[in-house]
């Protein structure tokens, strides 16, 4: 499924940028590249109820996608582009058994609020529970 479809499916360019919290000129731009970045990705696979899945919009930009458990105990991390990051990550953790860079990025993500754009090198907050966390040795183009 492309980006393209995604878009149309949620209304056209204009539809899709209000419902995404996002310019029309993003979705113009999504849509030209055949990517969308990931934490809109998440979010059109939620308005979509699962039709068009986040990992088939985003294009090879490596990406955790962590959800928190109620309590914030536990912390349970899959990925996209798992063909060029570590996926011994993937599964249930507790904080303390995550690397000290994904402590970091994460405790930066859960004082950001759950609206804010993508934060370069970190990753972007996505609900109360629910964020994506780039990779360590990850550089965004």
């Amino acid at each position: 499924m492309s980006a393209y479809q995604a878009v149309l499916w949620l209304g056209g360019q204009s539809v899709a940028a209000r419902r995404l919290g996002v310019s029309p000129q993003a979705v113009d731009q999504w849509m030209m590249r055949g990517s969308v970045p990931p934490a809109r990705a998440i979010r059109i696979e939620q308005l979509t109820k699962g039709k068009y899945k986040a990992q088939d919009l985003v294009k090879m930009q490596p990406v955790y996608r962590v959800r928190l458990g109620s309590d914030m105990s536990d912390i349970e991390i899959s990925g996209f582009a798992t063909d060029i990051i570590d996926d011994s990550l993937f599964g249930t953790h507790t904080k303390d058994s995550l690397p000290e860079w994904f402590r970091n990025k994460l405790s930066v993500l859960l004082v950001a609020e759950p609206r804010s754009e993508y934060i370069a090198g970190v990753g972007a907050r996505i609900t109360t529970h629910t964020f994506w966390v780039e990779p360590e040795c990850y550089v965004s183009t």
